[in-house]
């Protein structure tokens, strides 16, 4: 029965990938599978009276309705830092001065619809979900909540008191903590650093919320998105009557604060009594806009940041079994820099030879480069993935929202694909050679030095990082 039941999906499978009625390959390996090929999605641009602008792609073929703004926001002031959290979660679960949140909930669990509202230090991200049929009310009450919210005394009592709850535990995930030591190592005092603590939440208060969406919650200047199962000419009508009475903006964003250009290596140690040694290894990234994002991309896709097949996973983690957790990231930021890190957990008493390997890797990454086999095999993984940023009418409007309010390419995609398509061998290791600096790396360990093989020592002057009870 087993047997049956495997050949029916090995035919399936054949069938989808157009081997119907061609012998089936001995293994999967040699399965050979048709370019995949796509249609730019139908994106449309609208303007609402109001003064948000953004795009529209109609999609009918099930009843729902998607709604996405952006509303072009900053950090708070350090000595305020949770500012943005503690806004965004009290605009939504604070309800409107005309209808609680028990009501609001209630109403929209019925419906089977989603608002969501959250504040990062680029926007104001506010998101409905509903069935078509349930549109008007949705809207109206996000409408409602959006242009009238409450800020209770009570709501924002109760998530400061969970703040501050999740600040006297920050230091409870040995990740966490390596992940935040090391943007410090890398960044500094940085507002992409800075982190809430006791003082700065017990110091926010109900008017430094609501002053802050107030300045910030405007709707000139900020984007829309809209998906799924409605009509331009009725959705753009819906939206303005819903919005006609909302006002203000563009809001005066300040210059993003500029970030460290020159890169210094250090060694860092938090001693922590746990039997592993969490490690991260790296420096600052590049931007979005960098012309060898792509060849870069490719060059860590290969060292650490893919499959199985990538450097480091199978170096670390195959090969000598020191890690079960093992990989690389480079990352590319619209505003700033992003962060190149190789990373592993592992136990304690392999931490020097862990540390050892990831080093070896990026240097012999830099030095050598990758293999015109290993090149093409990470070209057709990322060709794929991409493909993935068109699976959902509600997905390609979220990233031309992103992509616009960066003010990068809407094609961004499209030019991605066809450079990754072209890319040689040579540029992607000179990519390597060009971005990766292992000579100027920052090297943050999180575990017990009485339990490490090796002192930290052998790879520089080791600063200690105490953590705050």
């Amino acid at each position: 029965m087993k047997r049956l039941i495997t050949l029916l999906v090995l035919c399936t499978w054949a069938a989808a990938l157009g081997f119907a009625g061609e012998a089936l390959p001995k293994h999967p390996r040699d399965l050979k599978v048709p370019p995949i090929n796509f249609t730019k999605p139908n994106l449309v641009e609208i303007q609402l009276a109001c003064g948000l602008s953004g795009f529209l792609m109609e999609d009918h073929e099930i009843p729902v309705a998607n709604i996405q703004l952006r509303l072009p926001c900053t950090f708070a002031p350090k000595e305020k830092t949770g500012l943005l959290d503690l806004t965004g979660w009290a605009l939504r679960n604070g309800g409107s001065t005309k209808i609680s949140a028990d009501s609001l909930n209630s109403e929209l669990e019925f419906r089977a619809a989603q608002i969501e509202m959250w504040i990062n230090e680029d926007w104001i991200a506010i998101n409905l979900h509903c069935l078509t049929k349930d549109l008007d009310r949705t809207l109206e009450l996000a409408s409602d909540l959006i242009q009238h919210p409450a800020f209770p005394e009570a709501q924002i009592a109760l998530k400061k008191k969970t703040m501050l709850e999740e600040v006297r535990r920050e230091n409870d995930e040995p990740r966490t903590v390596n992940r935040r030591e090391f943007r410090k190592a890398l960044f500094g005092d940085h507002p992409t650093t800075w982190e809430p603590t006791l003082k700065s939440v017990e110091g926010l208060t109900r008017e430094d919320a609501l002053n802050f969406y107030q300045t910030y919650g405007v709707p000139k200047g900020g984007l829309i998105g809209v998906s799924g199962d409605v009509k331009k000419s009725e959705i753009v009508k819906k939206l303005d009557a819903a919005f006609k009475s909302w006002k203000g903006g563009p809001a005066v964003i300040p210059p993003y604060p500029p970030m460290p250009e020159s890169i210094s290596a250090s060694v860092n140690q938090v001693k922590k009594d746990i039997n592993q040694a969490y490690i991260m290894i790296g420096h600052p990234g590049i931007t979005e806009q960098n012309p060898d994002r792509p060849a870069v991309t490719l060059m860590n896709y290969i060292l650490g940041g893919g499959s199985f097949k990538s450097w480091i996973v199978e170096k670390i983690r195959v090969e000598q079994g020191l890690a079960y957790s093992a990989g690389s990231r480079y990352s590319a930021e619209p505003r700033g820099v992003g962060v190149f890190s190789a990373s592993c957990q592992t136990k304690a008493e392999a931490m020097s030879r862990s540390v050892n390997t990831l080093l070896a890797l990026i240097r012999k990454m830099q030095a050598e480069g990758p293999s015109q086999e290993e090149l093409e095999r990470a070209r057709q993984s990322l060709l794929n993935v991409y493909v993935f940023s068109y699976e959902s009418p509600n997905a390609i409007v979220d990233r031309a929202l992103s992509l616009k309010f960066f003010g990068l390419p809407l094609d961004e995609t499209e030019r991605d694909l066809e450079v990754y398509k072209k890319l040689t061998l040579d540029d992607v290791k000179q990519a390597a050679r060009k971005y990766l600096h292992p000579e100027k790396m920052a090297i943050v360990v999180v575990g017990d030095p009485a339990k490490f093989d090796k002192s930290l020592s052998a790879w520089g002057k080791v600063n200690e990082i105490p953590l705050e009870q």
